[in-house]
């Protein structure tokens, strides 16, 4: 979906998601649409064939004689010579012909050659591919989550969806479910603590009920030893209130969680479109959380900007608030079919 603001005073990002369309309604599935791209894959795979083609006469005139020495030349071709392309044939060299050195590639350099492999992929902005190195470097050779979440050289990746479905798999990240559980919670505290006891007391209550009705039963047959009426049926009043109580605050809270992990699911799925802002990045809406509050304005262009210029006046208030606008444009002849899709698959 993309945005438009003719203004320089508004927000000019695009919902963008690289899912096909919809055959319902031809809308993405995310449901998004695809927006432009920031620049022209021909161009760079022109430039990318050029450059490989001139290392490779360097390396064939040059050929590194291990492993190390291939990581420490393309380790200076990526920083000293900012050259992420004529990186990538070294790290790739070092990890794909290991025959072709003296020595074996050793357990330290393989995590090396992965891990600077997927930052000089990172910098071509081959997203997907970087995310996959890193992954590889450690959930197979080792590294620590921790350096790429730090490295400036993976910036870029970090601010992107790759790097939240990276989360999802490596070892020591945070999976969405964790957050949702998290945010849940985070809505009614001690929210399971509740249910236990409600659960547990609720199933002593029924306990104490059964056994009540066994007195009752025997209470009303009379003879020899059985207990007094009166008593068993107060006591049966009592356990039956019991059981009726416990049996409402566990379903009530039981319902209340669910509603609540929902929700956080439908916050969390729409917390991983991209926008793609206008100074070429293009991020998901995660990225917003905590830092502002994004709000969606959903219309035909006309509308869209319409609404932007009504807000204008209020501007520099709404932006000590944190309030970013957002806006989506559906289609003027069905002004409400896109965003009628996009609430009804989130909400």
């Amino acid at each position: 979906i993309s945005v438009s603001s003719s203004s320089s005073n508004k927000c000019n990002v695009a919902l963008v998601d690289r899912r096909p369309p919809c055959r319902r309604c031809g809308v993405a599935d995310a449901p998004l649409l695809l927006s432009r791209r920031l620049r022209s894959l021909s161009a760079l795979r022109a430039a990318s064939k050029e450059s490989s083609q001139s290392l490779s006469a360097t390396i064939a005139a040059s050929p590194p004689k291990t492993a190390g020495e291939a990581i420490n030349r393309g380790l200076a071709e990526f920083h000293e010579k900012k050259n992420p392309s004529a990186a990538l044939a070294l790290f790739d060299l070092a990890l794909a012909s290991p025959s072709a050195f003296s020595a074996p590639l050793t357990e330290d350099e393989a995590r090396a050659a992965t891990y600077n492999r997927a930052c000089a992929l990172a910098a071509l902005s081959r997203w997907e591919e970087a995310a996959a190195g890193v992954l590889d470097a450690v959930n197979e050779k080792g590294l620590k989550l921790d350096v790429a979440a730090k490295d400036p050289d993976l910036r870029r990746l970090r601010e992107r969806r790759e790097w939240i479905d990276l989360l999802e798999l490596a070892k020591g990240g945070v999976t969405t479910g964790a957050v949702v559980r998290a945010r849940a919670e985070a809505k009614s505290p001690f929210r399971g603590l509740r249910l236990f006891l409600f659960g547990g007391l609720g199933a002593g209550a029924g306990l104490g009920l059964l056994i009540i009705v066994a007195k009752v039963v025997q209470a009303v047959q009379g003879g020899e030893g059985a207990p007094d009426l009166n008593d068993s049926l107060r006591n049966l009043a009592i356990n039956s209130a019991a059981v009726a109580a416990f049996s409402f605050l566990f379903a009530r809270d039981f319902r209340g969680s669910a509603r609540d992990r929902a929700a956080a699911e439908a916050e969390e799925s729409l917390a991983r479109l991209e926008l793609a802002l206008r100074d070429g990045r293009v991020v998901p809406l995660a990225n917003f959380r905590g830092k502002a509050r994004p709000v969606l304005v959903s219309g035909p262009r006309a509308a869209v900007s319409k609404a932007l210029r009504a807000a204008a006046p209020f501007r520099e208030e709404l932006l000590e608030r944190g309030v970013r606008f957002i806006g989506v444009e559906t289609d003027a002849a069905d002004p409400d079919g896109e965003f009628f899709f996009l609430f009804k698959v989130f909400f």
